[in-house]
């Protein structure tokens, strides 16, 4: 069975495992295992977001926010920490928000482009 993971993500800094530069503009097809940013909320591998992939693909195709494949199992949308704190207002995402993780999206910078990644795990 497959799961899903969700959280916001640093889009210019290494991959999720460190050892490499996670690319936003497509990188090559050799280079689509892995590309992961680092994650920054919820900083826990354990904890996700309450965004699913069906969802996060269904804004990337409507095109309400700039996002695309970034490996072969993820998706992303870029957004600022003022859009990511309005995506998470919402009355859908707020019940099911983690304190914690509500607390540290509060704490974004508003300028500063951020990461919403959601994808599968094998």
């Amino acid at each position: 069975m497959t799961s899903y993971f969700s959280y916001i993500g640093d889009l210019d800094g290494n991959n999720n495992n460190g050892d490499r530069k996670f690319y936003w503009d497509p990188p090559d097809e050799s280079y689509r295992n892995y590309n992961l940013p680092r994650r920054l909320i919820p900083a826990e591998a354990y904890e996700d977001l309450p965004v699913s992939v069906f969802y996060l693909m269904r804004l990337i195709e409507e095109k309400q926010y700039e996002g695309r494949q970034i490996d072969w199992g993820a998706w992303a949308l870029k957004m600022t920490g003022a859009e990511l704190k309005a995506f998470f207002a919402q009355e859908s995402f707020k019940s099911s928000l983690d304190g914690s993780a509500a607390q540290a999206i509060a704490t974004l910078d508003q300028d500063k482009f951020y990461v919403l990644v959601v994808g599968e795990q094998a």
